[in-house]
């Protein structure tokens, strides 16, 4: 029997595929070793005339498609126009101060009054849901430039942690429906009851919304939904569907109820299926 002879490797050779086996292993061991982590950092001054409030929830490790991408929709919340280190907190944060203290101070120089009230502009943008496949982060504005009463606002983004892509409304799919349009009802019922053990009228909802749409055709809020641990959020911004006093009307759809709506891509993320 013949007995055929496999050349044998060069030593360059197998010192290339040894490092190339080396760097995967060190690039699946980092993928699964390297969680997202963040650390909450805040800028704050105060003046006579003004208060200026930054807190954000800042990553500081983790897989840097994800990491990165965070760090990027933070100074875009924060407004955009931030061009040093993505990587440097402390510089970003002051940046963006700054530039919401001299608004505020442009603001008390430009008004007459004798006496000037206390103006403010206060961010937060927080991580305030994680599971091992997404991240939510949610951005909120409170502002005060004078006037009856302040201003607060917000919106929420959703991160697939294996490639950083964000979720906002395109997680659903469906919400023409009638059957859709009857879970935004019925969630806004329930947020209006409030303690009340009284169900709401079609006709008591109307009066208490500030829009021309029936009320079997309400629309989405501006506001991006929200994956949680228990359903999908809704959150309307003020005046958006109803009077300053309302607040933010906001209601969860538990996911036994909203997965009809859901996209596959979303489903398939937290693991819900029919």
């Amino acid at each position: 029997m013949k007995i055929k002879r496999i050349p044998a490797l060069s030593a360059a050779a197998i010192s290339l595929a040894f490092a190339a086996l080396t760097v995967a292993c060190q690039n699946n061991s980092q993928t699964k070793e390297s969680p997202l982590t963040t650390d909450s950092l805040t800028y704050e001054s105060k003046s006579n005339n003004s208060e200026v409030s930054i807190t954000v929830d800042f990553p500081t490790a983790g897989p840097t498609p994800l990491a990165n991408i965070i760090r990027e929709y933070i100074s875009e919340e924060l407004g955009g126009t931030y061009r040093n280190d993505i990587n440097n907190p402390n510089s970003m944060l002051a940046y963006y101060g700054k530039g919401m203290e001299k608004n505020l101070k442009d603001m008390t120089v430009y008004d007459n009054r004798e006496s000037m009230p206390t103006l403010s502009d206060s961010r937060s943008i927080s991580k305030t849901y994680e599971t091992d496949k997404f991240v939510v982060y949610t951005s909120r504005i409170e502002t005060y430039y004078g006037g009856a009463h302040g201003m607060h606002t917000g919106t929420t983004a959703t991160f697939r942690k294996s490639d950083g892509r964000r979720f906002g409304h395109e997680m659903l799919t469906g919400t023409n429906t009638e059957s859709f349009k009857l879970l935004i009802k019925e969630g806004l019922k329930e947020y209006f009851k409030e303690d009340s053990k009284a169900p709401i009228s079609d006709e008591d909802l109307k009066n208490m919304l500030l829009t021309e749409y029936s009320v079997d055709f309400l629309p989405l809020p501006q506001y991006a939904p929200a994956l949680g641990k228990e359903g999908v959020t809704f959150t309307y911004q003020p005046y958006e569907i109803a009077p300053y006093a309302a607040g933010m009307p906001s209601f969860t759809v538990p996911y036994d109820k909203i997965l009809p709506y859901l996209t596959a891509t979303i489903t398939d993320m937290i693991e819900l299926h029919d």
